[in-house]
């Protein structure tokens, strides 16, 4: 059985990194002032994975690409890279660039063919797939560019219609919860129980007890993913880290004495 993961998600939009809650952006700073004020280089050990996904309305795949760099040359955990892939050469780029994986969200629903030639090309192994979910009439509804646009199709039906694509994860992201700190959507977990994936859960992690919930209460729950800039900071995820292995969630060990 794989070990669980503790994930750190970077929001770039148009050359600064961002916080978002609800999906309303607030811009944090450029890569150096990132770097410089977060010390990506220390959070980095206590993370397992780092996902950066392009949010920019207008995508500059170049000065996304030296965003990334920039990081990745100081952070030592595989990178997932996302945002704009409509092309198996667009995915390329990414991943001559220093992307383990690549992410996609809108193509899932658009064009399955993409994603499934990325994978025919790269491995199954190195696409995740991101689904944005938001409640409402009761039902937990999936949105694509960006949260922008309602397919209209609930979180169950949608998990069905992308079986037929090839890839290793899914990364679901609550709207509503998105940035809040208030903890997951507890049911929109309980309804990604009875499918067979791999799930990689983000929207409302504030503190340990989140993080807890969210591996206890679905053990299909592969991963955890906060991109809480300002709440996870300093030895903020070391902790979180110390005491999910405390509380016998199977997490390597990593060199948490630094």
């Amino acid at each position: 059985m794989l070990r669980k993961r503790l994930i750190f998600t970077l929001l770039y939009d148009n050359e600064y990194f961002i916080q978002s809650r609800n999906f309303r952006r607030q811009r944090i700073g450029k890569k150096e002032w990132i770097n410089k004020n977060y010390n990506f280089s220390y959070i980095s050990n206590f993370i397992d994975e780092l996902i950066i996904l392009d949010i920019s309305n207008k995508k500059n795949i170049k000065k996304f690409i030296n965003s990334c760099k920039y990081i990745s040359d100081k952070v030592f955990v595989p990178m997932s890279f996302g945002g704009g892939i409509n092309s198996v050469e667009y995915a390329e780029q990414y991943f001559q660039n220093g992307a383990d994986k690549v992410i996609l969200n809108s193509q899932a629903f658009l064009n399955k063919k993409i994603i499934n030639k990325i994978s025919d090309n790269y491995g199954s192994s190195s696409v995740i797939i991101s689904i944005d979910v938001k409640y409402q009439k009761k039902e937990h509804l999936v949105y694509i560019n960006n949260g922008q646009l309602n397919t209209n199709i609930t979180i169950e039906k949608y998990l069905e219609f992308i079986s037929d694509i090839k890839f290793a994860e899914v990364y679901v992201n609550s709207i509503d919860n998105d940035g809040t700190g208030t903890g997951i959507d507890k049911v929109l977990l309980s309804k990604l129980k009875k499918f067979n994936y791999r799930f990689i859960i983000t929207g409302g992690l504030g503190n340990f007890n989140h993080f807890h919930d969210a591996f206890k209460k679905n053990k299909k729950v592969e991963a955890i993913a906060t991109a809480n800039l300002l709440n996870f900071v300093g030895d903020s995820l070391k902790i979180v880290r110390q005491k999910l292995i405390k509380n016998k969630i199977d997490l390597s060990i990593r060199n948490l004495t630094i």
